[in-house]
């Protein structure tokens, strides 16, 4: 047989200016026996003892005050006046009410119960006429009142709290609410900046605001226009800026907003200009390299547009940045990826092998097969080298040589 038991917060009356009273009945049921009289749980209630958070768009509540427990028609005596505790979570339609109530016993021995019930609220908790909530205690202390330890039943109703605790409980949840959703500002790279690697990303939260991650927006200049560009998204206050990744446009904009909530704000746009990127001295393009994999890439005579699934010839350069030559007819050869959304979609592209030897610190003009990607949209090719059988020198941290590219239908 299990036993039920009904929890209701039935009055909340006036102490003093500034704190209330508030009183929780509880009772059990049974098919078999009449419920026994309910323990009385009578609690001082101020303004700062409603406490109201806001994360995800989920809202998390808790009640406390000083207590005193009283079991009427039992043989347990009443506990004394301790601290007592009550609190839980929920949105705006569904939520948890009593995940967790604390108190103490008659011999002053803590006591907690964990569970709950999901429900039905409006979103200031107040309860719309005929609103509930049902479920099962998940596990207690053993000092718990064996009376709470029943299947939980929380009927919630307009009446529940009175005008003022109601006032105390709407205006905590829309400040709450409203702190999530302010937007951020981004600190780094400065609005009007010019972005040399290594930089960060650096996002400062709205005042207190309780986000900890956040999501972006990245636009680029696509001929002339502002164009959508997935460079990193779900970051933390401080990111490093991948510098591989602004190869495609010398100006950007991007803007940011809490990741969990799509109600969320975004912060201003944050417009920047990435600086042009020196060719690094020879000692790092192989002359006296020990690596056995570098490659650079001039890429400034790829396309903007391609038509999709069609194929054409690109010149592209490539310095031997490695510390071995390439040999004509070896197993080195210049291919592509094609990138969208961040996610690699066409990982091996055509080959295009090289007409003779390239020496250490050597630059080689190379007309380079492309098929574009089959479907319209925005790609991004990724250029790389490939020791075929062994190794992309991109896998073995050789920077890509990157460019946006548009496929027309």
């Amino acid at each position: 047989m299990k036993n039920r038991v009904l929890v209701a917060v039935t009055a909340l009356t006036l102490l003093a200016p500034g704190a209330r009273a508030v009183t929780l009945d509880t009772h059990g049921t049974g098919p078999d026996t009449p419920p026994p009289p309910p323990p009385v749980v009578t609690c001082t209630l101020s303004q700062n003892d409603i406490t109201v958070t806001s994360f995800a768009d989920i809202l998390g509540y808790q009640i406390k005050g000083s207590c005193t427990v009283s079991f009427p028609g039992t043989n347990l005596p009443p506990a004394p006046a301790a601290p007592y505790e009550g609190g839980g979570s929920w949105n705006s339609t569904n939520g948890m009410v009593n995940e967790y109530l604390k108190g103490r016993d008659a011999k002053n021995q803590e006591w907690e119960i964990h569970g709950g019930g999901t429900c039905k609220l409006d979103p200031w908790m107040t309860g719309p006429a005929g609103a509930s909530c049902s479920g099962a205690i998940a596990n207690a202390t053993p000092n718990a009142p064996a009376i709470f330890l029943k299947n939980l039943k929380v009927p919630i109703s307009a009446g529940v709290l009175d005008g003022q605790a109601r006032a105390w409980l709407t205006s905590k949840t829309l400040a709450a609410i409203k702190l999530e959703h302010e937007p951020p500002s981004i600190v780094e790279p400065k609005d009007g900046a010019t972005v040399t690697f290594p930089s960060n990303l650096v996002i400062a939260p709205y005042l207190d605001s309780p986000a900890k991650t956040y999501a972006l927006e990245w636009q680029a200049v696509v001929n002339n226009a502002w164009t959508p560009e997935t460079v990193m998204d779900q970051v933390g206050l401080k990111t490093p800026l991948p510098a591989d990744k602004f190869g495609a446009s010398q100006v950007w904009r991007v803007r940011a907003r809490q990741h969990q909530s799509a109600k969320a704000s975004w912060s201003a746009w944050n417009q920047f200009s990435v600086a042009a990127k020196l060719k690094p001295p020879l000692v790092l393009l192989g002359c006296g390299n020990t690596q056995p994999y570098g490659a650079t890439y001039d890429v400034s005579a790829m396309p903007a547009t391609l038509k999709a699934g069609t194929t054409t010839m690109v010149s592209i350069k490539v310095t031997n940045g490695s510390n071995q030559p390439w040999g004509a007819g070896s197993n080195f050869h210049l291919s592509y990826h094609w990138a969208q959304n961040g996610a690699v979609v066409v990982p091996d592209g055509q080959r295009t092998f090289l007409p003779s030897a390239v020496a250490p610190c050597q630059t080689v003009t190379l007309s380079a097969t492309v098929k574009a990607p089959p479907s319209a949209g925005t790609f991004t090719i990724e250029w790389d080298m490939v020791e075929e059988g062994v190794a992309w020198f991109s896998t073995k941290g050789v920077p890509t040589g990157n460019r946006t590219v548009t496929a027309t239908p």
